[in-house]
């Protein structure tokens, strides 16, 4: 299981409808669920549900970002966003969470945050 899961699960259990998770983690659920054994990744990839988003997710998500004290914050911008946080200082959290969105203005960031780049 990736590390963190069960506390991302925690953290966003009212929030269900308003996330997928995809990539290796997702796999790695199914795999798990099927009794088999998957690769090891260590992100959570995660698109937000733009029909389903409200103040008290995006709340709840940068309440999240904030506990694990994520050290590196990127944000690609263009049509879509893309935003990656790595290296929680809390070993409790996922080692790297990467969030797609379709509109880039519905992640609005919390006062004081800082994002950079992604190459």
């Amino acid at each position: 299981m990736v590390r963190g899961l069960d506390k991302f699960r925690e953290h966003f259990r009212d929030y269900s409808g308003r996330y997928v998770l995809i990539g290796g983690a997702a796999c790695d659920l199914l795999m798990e669920e099927a009794g088999l054994e998957f690769r090891a990744t260590k992100d959570l990839d995660i698109v937000l549900c733009v029909e389903a988003l409200d103040a008290s997710f995006v709340k709840a998500f940068w309440d999240f970002v904030s506990s694990g004290r994520y050290q590196a914050q990127q944000c690609a911008m263009g049509l879509r966003r893309y935003y990656r946080f790595m290296k929680p200082e809390d070993s409790q959290y996922p080692f790297m969470l990467e969030l797609f969105a379709r509109k880039p203005d519905m992640l609005v960031l919390t006062e004081g945050a800082h994002l950079t780049p992604i190459p």
